[in-house]
């Protein structure tokens, strides 16, 4: 920690997966010279995991789909707090966004009329069929066919390295980004006048979370610790079906294309429990499937290994294996279930931050003088529950928007050494400690998680939180005085992300404390009603984690 590299670029883009390669493209089609930082392995991201599907009005099934319909859709599963100008650009967007994905060579089929096709079946809170689908590794095709076109361009990817401070200019403008490498072992002092912030979520602060062991969610504080608001961070989508046993492969990802296709859940005693739910069954929005689930665990109507069963026996096998090969192969793999034959179980797993960062120009999506936000880390699109789909849309649109936005910026660098040695202090005031306890950091990050799980999960209360925030605040003490030895490279990024997870829970359990209703995602047992009043909840660094309500734009 006591070297520091400096590189310059015209424009450094944080985060590898879809928002990220999609503003880089963009950046550097425009000519400037881009850096690329991603916390992972070359070519890893959130975005490669994602199977069923991207939403694009295009009508190549259901001719009457357009935009305005998307719209309507996005709004009402957002329980009307979404930013509405956001949602219409990507409603509006996504078809030239699959178009430009085409174009780079993402591998998806056109029919004779030219139009990109569409999968059969819609996804949970949805009136029209418009996903582009390609099996159920969609993910797996967008990020290949990014990559490709980035390096097609020569943008300068830089891996395995964290971003853990934005840096800013005197006048409080973009003038860079520290980093740490873990492959070199030392700090990169990044300097640019336009940094595109698109680090994805933050499942791991939960315990049990669809999201790769990446997604800790310290490019919310990278904003927030810089001055930018968070809004809505209370909205923490559960996905309802991740795998729940056996440990090894807790809480992955079980598409929500099982249910479009035909699947059905049953409880403990076999019934199908969402007819006491919701009339769209399993059809129903995530945040409804994934309660129903909840309540009927918790009513004792749970299986052997605390979920339910999803059956799929009754699509065609054919079909099930063509367009769900990679679940059969998953589920093959780490429970020995053939699920063209039997049902498996599932349960639910944190899954997407509808919450984050706010823009203040959704044109550029500028949030800060040279400052540009894209993907999961951009507040607005999703109000408080999310539709399958939209999330990898949201990154080709916005991801585009924010690219397009940093080449718009015609300010020069002004990266001082000072701020360069303030920041530096900062990073290694994380990992000092008084050793005054054994407790390691893998225990912290257990600790968390089980807090988080059991207080902060699918349905919430007063008690609950007021609860977690008292635990978390000793949690927050242990981890002060534990053990913090670097033993490897892979030591520095676990003790760092603690340090950052142990500060956003603190922040979401504020922002669900300040909204007393249920709405969407957030369901709180002590206000089962969604009021009639619509507002997001809005946090700013100077006023600590306090959380107000603000209008919906």
């Amino acid at each position: 920690m006591e070297t520091v590299e400096r590189l310059r670029a015209d424009c450094v883009v944080v985060g590898g997966g879809g928002a990220g390669l999609r503003a880089a493209v963009e950046a550097r089609a425009a000519g400037l010279d881009t850096i690329l930082v991603l916390k992972s392995v070359l070519g890893q991201s959130h975005t490669l995991m994602a199977e069923g599907g991207v939403n694009a009005a295009i009508g190549q099934i259901d001719e009457s789909d357009d935009w305005k319909a998307h719209y309507d859709d996005t709004i009402e599963a957002g329980r009307f707090i979404n930013h509405k100008g956001m949602v219409e650009a990507l409603c509006r967007e996504s078809p030239a966004r699959m178009e430009d994905l085409y174009d780079f060579g993402a591998g998806f089929e056109k029919d004779a009329r030219g139009r990109l096709v569409q999968a059969d079946g819609h996804s949970g809170g949805q009136t029209r069929d418009r996903v582009i689908s390609q099996g159920d590794f969609i993910g797996f095709i967008m990020q290949r066919a990014l990559m490709a076109q980035a390096l097609k361009a020569e943008v300068r990817f830089i891996d395995e390295t964290i971003a853990v401070k934005l840096l800013r200019g005197d006048g409080g403008e973009a003038a860079g980004v520290l980093g740490y490498s873990l492959k070199k072992g030392c700090l990169l002092a990044l300097e640019a006048p336009r940094v595109v912030l698109a680090c994805g979520g933050g499942g791991h602060v939960f315990g049990r979370t669809t999201n790769p062991v990446e997604s800790t969610g310290e490019g919310y504080l990278l904003g927030f610790d810089a001055g930018l608001e968070l809004r809505d961070m209370e909205m923490t989508q559960f996905h309802p079906t991740g795998l729940c046993w056996p440990p090894s492969g807790r809480g992955i990802l079980v598409t929500e294309a099982c249910r479009a296709m035909g699947g059905k859940l049953y409880n403990a005693r076999g019934e199908r429990f969402m007819e006491r739910y919701d009339r769209r069954l399993e059809l129903a929005p995530r945040d409804v499937v994934t309660r129903a689930i909840v309540q009927e665990l918790e009513a004792g109507r749970g299986c052997s290994n605390g979920g339910v069963m999803l059956d799929l026996t009754e699509i065609d096998a054919a079909r099930l294996l063509y367009f769900l090969n990679n679940t059969a192969r998953v589920i093959k793999s780490y429970q020995d279930i053939d699920i063209t034959r039997e049902p498996f179980e599932v349960r639910p797993s944190a899954h997407h931050f509808m919450g984050g960062l706010v823009a203040r120009d959704v044109d550029t999506m500028e949030a800060l003088p040279g400052v540009f936000l894209a993907g999961e880390i951009a507040w607005g699109t999703h109000g408080a529950n999310r539709l399958g789909g939209n999330s990898l849309a949201e990154t080709q649109v916005f991801g585009r928007r924010a690219g397009a936005g940093a080449v718009q910026t015609r300010r020069p660098a002004d990266l001082r050494d000072a701020a360069v040695t303030d920041a530096l202090a900062e990073f290694r005031s994380v990992f000092e400690s008084d050793d005054s306890n054994r407790t390691t950091i893998y225990q912290v990050r257990r600790g968390l998680g089980e807090i988080m799980d059991g207080q902060v999960g699918v349905i919430r209360s007063e008690e609950s939180l007021r609860r977690a925030d008292r635990d978390l605040e000793a949690l927050r003490q242990v981890f002060a005085g534990c053990r913090k030895a670097i033993d490897n490279y892979h030591s520095v990024a676990h003790i760092f992300e603690c340090d950052r997870m142990l500060t956003l829970a603190r922040v979401i359990i504020a922002a669900a404390l300040a909204r007393r209703e249920s709405r969407g995602a957030h369901f709180r047992s002590d206000f089962p009603e969604e009021s009639a009043r619509r507002v997001n909840t809005s946090q700013k660094c100077d006023r600590g984690f306090q959380a107000n309500e603000v209008e919906v734009p």
